[in-house]
């Protein structure tokens, strides 16, 4: 009937049937009980209660005297006489203990009302119990059974009697000091009610607090919420609801207008400035935050409690905060929605003075931690969107919100809230995880911003503190600490393969975030941060050194003998890492860059002997002296090959596994890293050449990006003028002609010359897409073909521009075009070669052209910037291009 039973649920078990206090005995021969956090059966009871002896029974063979007993739980397929008897089945949850329990002759599947089917998994679970009741086969379906036998009633019948009804069921609650039985009654297989029963005093004052916050809901008269009708409650021990749960609900998938409306409506009613109610939500928080003590199975609780009280000393409660009534548990599985109302159930932690909007984050955080499994950027993606709708707009400048106060608000009380819950539990569920990781990336992000220093800066402080409980090693770290570490440099962290994901799942939801991009290859993975503030970071998880289809160093050897400096860094043995970018550099025929000489000529005497000796040894290098070991050479790098060549990684099998994964790992390259086409258009003075550099400056040194500049077009055809006066001389002479100068009014001509530029499009941006954007390339055009369509007499042509327009349809379509235009007064401060009329009927064409292009292409990007400061227009651009990456 039953493989096991935890402690836990036998004291439910214990709770649920058995009317007053009682004395336990067990019969388990076979040991099927496991051991957990109770540790003995004696009731809890008023002195007037009668105590009942209960047996508690897991085999058949009878050696107690059955007749001295009140009460038999039977797991065992007993045979007892002079006792009612009553047959159950139970549904667990995924950690083993009873989530469901109902008498065996319940006839339909009634029990899936305690189960909101708002995601995907929960539909299909409701589906195939339903399926196993329609097929008689609920045997099956459940978990297990037992048998109740009885000489009188049993306390859940006892306690749902004053409802009319055929039948029942019975939720065991979430764990935790607030858990309660929830009781599902109905009549005709159609569920009538609710019976909410207390089994903690704890559990007694939340019943409590729902029958009072539904009354005042009642009294507020809302159109678009609706509330249970209380039908019965005792001594605030229980309560019962009707079943509000209405005939046309609809799907959903996040807050739509009437989940908006309906707190819309909440706020109007409730929403007050309470000066006192500030100052006492404010002390609140204090209380809770420094009771706090960290708990070992809560991972980086430490932290957590440590950024709680950061994040609470930066609030700023000197600003006014709206409070209104709150549901404090806002979330799909505790609501129905219709067209045009929502129904919602649940109120035990309802308060009516919440900072406003308190709901609202609640249900995105609930949802998309605990259904969708995203992180925090989705999360904050989320509540942008919800701020935007009308609904809430309204709301927010009707009360004057501080969206970003009431956030922060949340978050504080909702995590101290309920990690203080989680201290009091014995175990924890998975989910705890789940909300614990994605609460600790929203308080980081708190700090981050509101710290000194550049997020970037800041994030990776948090970084190493976090990597701490990990084996990791720092590789190529020259400065003397982490604060020191340049803006534009990245980090090659080597970590063990698998931790990889768990630090995956650390950046992915890192604070502060405007996005992050994730390349993963067979040997490492690089991630690129692009921080809200402008900064960016990249970073390789190395769990393999390899060089092509080449292992070049084992990496378990490296992280083995890894280090910690002085700041609590880990790094490695230097000689390892002088080893490592000795072969990085040897093997890509570079010279070991001057930033690592020198970092090698700081060494002490004894640590340069020692990595000198130590490349010497192993590579046969006895000749080569720290004057000339780390500058490339042939033959040093044939000696490197005599090396690595010979390592059991690098013969046989498998070599030409790690062969498969090179080609892996270069498609990779190529798909996941593509480089990206710019375009820079304009009149001339609008700044463009100033602009291409700064933005050429920036993605190399800020991003790490290689980027090439092309002027106009591909120009794997040269000038035309090249074919009669050699390539050199035709740039020289184009280079000193003045624009729009040309006095060509042939039509012949023309069309001959464009569909030379034309073709010289239509092929030479399939090869710069392979050359350049393959490799990971930024290519950045100086001018693009929308020249032929706005300006075609600067390049000497007289062409129809409905057609040249038309025939930009053929033509590659970059992923970021930008124009650069001002007024005509700056642009003639800047250079006199155009007109003040040239330069208003151009900028009106081109701007023109660029918003009629915006609208008809989905996939590029258009944007026209008035380029009257430098600083600000590469600013607008860097966070194009990031939009894009």
């Amino acid at each position: 009937m039953i493989k096991f039973l935890k402690r836990r649920d036998l004291e439910l078990l214990l709770k649920m049937f058995i009317p007053g206090g009682y004395v336990v005995t067990i019969n388990d021969p076979n040991k099927k009980i496991v051991q957990d956090e109770v540790n003995s059966f004696v009731a809890s009871h008023n002195q007037s209660d009668q105590i009942y002896k209960v047996l508690v029974s897991f085999s058949n063979k009878n050696c107690f005297s059955i007749d001295t007993y009140d009460f038999i739980l039977d797991f065992s397929n007993m045979e007892v006489s002079d006792f009612k008897s009553k047959d159950y089945y139970f549904i667990n949850n995924p950690d083993k203990t009873m989530r469901w329990i109902f008498p065996s002759d319940l006839k339909t599947a009634t029990f899936l009302n305690f189960y909101n089917t708002s995601s995907f998994k929960a539909k299909m679970l409701s589906v195939l119990l339903k399926a196993a009741y329609a097929l008689n086969l609920k045997k099956i379906a459940c978990s297990g059974s037992f048998k109740v036998y009885y000489k009188e009633s049993l306390k859940i019948e006892s306690n749902i009697e004053h409802i009319p009804h055929d039948g029942y069921s019975l939720f065991t609650g979430t764990v935790g000091p607030n858990r309660k039985f929830v009781v599902e009654v109905n009549s005709n297989g159609i569920t009538t009610h609710f019976a909410k029963w207390a089994i903690s005093s704890i559990s007694q004052v939340l019943i409590s607090n729902e029958l009072l916050s539904i009354d005042k809901i009642k009294k507020l008269n809302l159109n678009y919420m609706e509330t249970p009708n209380c039908f019965f409650s005792k001594d605030l021990s229980m309560s019962v609801f009707e079943n509000i749960k209405p005939n046309d609900i609809v799907s959903t998938n996040g807050l739509t207008d009437i989940h908006l409306k309906a707190l819309a409506e909440l706020y109007e009613k409730t929403t007050s400035y309470n000066l006192s109610g500030i100052t006492t939500f404010r002390e609140h928080l204090i209380t809770t935050i420094y009771s706090l003590k960290s708990d070992a199975r809560i991972a980086d609780s430490e932290n957590i409690i440590e950024l709680l009280r950061k994040s609470l000393n930066i609030l700023d409660f000197d600003s006014a905060i709206p409070f209104s009534m709150a549901h404090f548990d806002f979330t799909p599985w505790n609501m129905y929605a219709t067209s045009d109302k929502l129904y919602v159930y649940d109120w035990e932690l309802s308060d009516k003075m919440a900072p406003i909007l308190f709901d609202v984050f609640h249900y995105i955080f609930q949802k998309n931690i605990l259904i969708d499994r995203t992180d925090l950027i989705k999360i904050k993606k989320e509540i942008s969107q919800a701020m935007e709708n009308p609904i809430l707009k309204d709301v927010i400048n009707r009360y004057n919100v501080n969206v970003e106060l009431c956030y922060k608000a949340y978050l504080l009380y909702t995590i101290s809230y309920y990690l203080t819950i989680y201290s009091q539990q014995k175990s924890l569920h998975k989910q705890v995880e789940w909300l614990v990781n994605i609460w600790y990336k929203a308080l980081e992000e708190i700090v981050i911003k509101k710290s000194y220093g550049s997020q970037r800066k800041i994030f990776i402080d948090h970084l190493f503190t976090f990597l701490n409980k990990y084996d990791y090693s720092l590789m190529k770290f020259s400065e003397a600490s982490i604060s020191e570490l340049h803006d534009s440099s990245d980090l090659d962290l080597l970590i063990r393969k698998e931790d990889l994901t768990q630090i995956l799942t650390y950046l992915k939801g890192t604070g502060a975030l405007k996005k992050l991009l994730v390349v993963k290859k067979t040997f490492m993975a690089t991630i690129s941060l692009f921080f809200e503030d402008g900064s960016f970071l990249s970073i390789d998880l190395l769990y393999g050194f390899k060089r092509k289809s080449l292992a070049i160093l084992c990496p378990a050897t490296v992280l083995d003998n890894s280090i910690k400096t002085n700041h609590e860094i880990k790094v490695p043995k230097r000689y390892h890492d002088f080893e490592y970018m000795f072969l990085f550099y040897q093997l890509n025929g570079a010279n070991l860059p001057s930033k690592y000489i020198t970092y090698f000529e700081s060494l002490s005497l004894y640590d340069k002997t020692t990595v000198l000796l130590h490349l010497q040894g192993t590579y046969d290098l006895s000749d080569y002296t720290a004057e000339n070991i780390f500058q490339y050479s042939d033959i040093i790098r044939t000696k490197i090959h005599d090396v690595i060549d010979l390592k059991n990684e690098n013969k046989g099998w498998k070599y030409f596994n790690s062969l498969i994964d090179y080609w892996k790992d270069t498609f990779i390259e190529s798909v996941m890293n593509k480089g990206v086409i710019i375009t820079v258009s304009g009149v001339d003075g609008a700044g463009k050449s100033t602009i291409i550099e700064d933005l050429k400056s920036s993605f190399v040194q800020k991003f790490r990006k290689k980027v090439v500049v092309l002027r106009h077009r591909p120009s794997i055809f040269p000038i035309l003028s090249a074919w009669k006066h050699g390539k050199k001389k035709a740039e020289a002479m184009a280079a000193e002609r003045l624009p729009r100068q040309g006095t060509n009014d042939s039509k012949l001509s023309s069309l001959f010359r464009f569909g030379y530029y034309y073709t010289d499009y239509l092929f030479g941006q399939v090869y710069v897409y392979v050359k350049y954007v393959l490799r990971g390339y930024i290519v950045i055009y100086d001018r693009y073909y929308f020249d032929f369509i706005g300006d075609s007499k600067r390049s000497n042509l007289k062409l129809n521009a409905k057609v040249v327009t038309w025939l930009y349809k053929f033509i590659y379509k970059p992923k970021l075009n930008i124009l650069l235009y001002a007024s005509p007064e700056v642009i003639l401060k800047r250079k006199l070669e155009l007109t003040e009329e040239d330069i208003k009927t151009l900028t009106y064409d081109y701007r023109f052209l660029f918003n009629k292009l915006s609208i008809s292409n989905n996939s590029s990007k258009y944007i026209s910037i008035d380029n009257v400061n430098r600083a600000e227009t590469l600013d607008k651009i860097i966070k194009e291009y990031i939009e894009i990456s």
